[in-house]
């Protein structure tokens, strides 16, 4: 079953992340699909969708609080019984819902080229994932004339709530790109491009509030709580001269939007105070 959560994101810089996840790790112990890799870290992979106008992207950087992504996930390295899922992400402000469906990654082609597409949904657990998801996945995709924009990977440790199960906690680094991507290669790195190449993110997302030895973590190592996106960063990042020939006519001009958005990510931060961090 589908829910929000909180989900609060922190830009920090490549040289800490040992330190921030030695610290974190303290307290909160990798996640079972971490805790399997040597180095403690998997590789997520996501093909983000949006209109030809680049909707989705306007939205998040004009700040519009009620808005929706929607990408095709997956995990790890290719192998034959590799998962894909349709997600859609759902944000209210700084709640998150998540709402996902299941397929085989070689699957995918059919679920796009076939009526009967729900054949090839299969059913799962975990929070947010439902078959039903799909037919909602699919409902917008015609409806708001989606198309792949951008695939996005990165490396991820994550960390999971002993006492508070609904908290986690991840480090997001090597966060690369490749603009127009074909959903048949989202294995394949070859094409990607850096996207952040000095700083990664840290996201906690919770639904009962942000642990006291986090919050010390936070102040310690000044960390400034961000509307960060890694869509909109990459897009930025990746394919300046395709937003300059889309993203015309909308609420804000093109030059503050970028400055809005970029002034986050290439400036030396100062303290924040205590309401910008919590």
């Amino acid at each position: 079953m589908a829910y929000p959560k909180f989900e609060y994101k922190y830009l920090f810089p490549l040289d800490l992340y040992e330190t921030l996840r030695s610290r974190i790790e303290e307290m909160c112990p990798l996640d079972p699909y971490a805790v399997r890799e040597a180095d403690g870290r998997y590789t997520i992979r996501s093909v983000y969708f949006d209109s030809i106008r680049y909707r989705a992207y306007d939205q998040k950087v004009e700040g519009v609080r009620k808005r929706q992504k929607f990408r095709i996930r997956v995990y790890g390295n290719e192998t034959p019984s590799s998962v894909a899922f349709l997600e859609i992400k759902q944000k209210d402000g700084a709640l998150l819902t998540k709402y996902r469906a299941p397929v085989l990654y070689r699957n995918l082609p059919a679920l796009f080229t076939e009526n009967s597409y729900m054949h090839y949904i299969r059913s799962g657990t975990g929070a947010g994932v439902d078959r039903s998801n799909a037919r909602r996945w699919m409902y917008y995709c015609v409806r708001k004339q989606l198309r792949p924009v951008v695939l996005i990977n990165y490396e991820r440790s994550a960390f999971a709530g002993v006492e508070n199960f609904d908290l986690r906690i991840t480090l997001d680094t090597s966060i690369r790109g490749e603009m127009y991507p074909g959903l048949t290669r989202m294995f394949d790195d070859s094409k990607a491009r850096p996207a952040m190449k000095t700083h990664g993110i840290l996201e906690v997302k919770f639904t009962i509030g942000v642990p006291m030895w986090m919050r010390n973590i936070i102040r310690e190592y000044n960390l400034q709580r961000l509307a960060l996106s890694k869509y909109t960063i990459c897009i930025d990042a990746l394919s300046h001269d395709a937003r300059s020939s889309c993203f015309t006519g909308t609420a804000l001009d093109r030059s503050e939007r970028a400055a809005r958005h970029l002034s986050c990510m290439f400036t030396q931060f100062q303290t924040p105070a205590a309401t910008d961090v919590f």
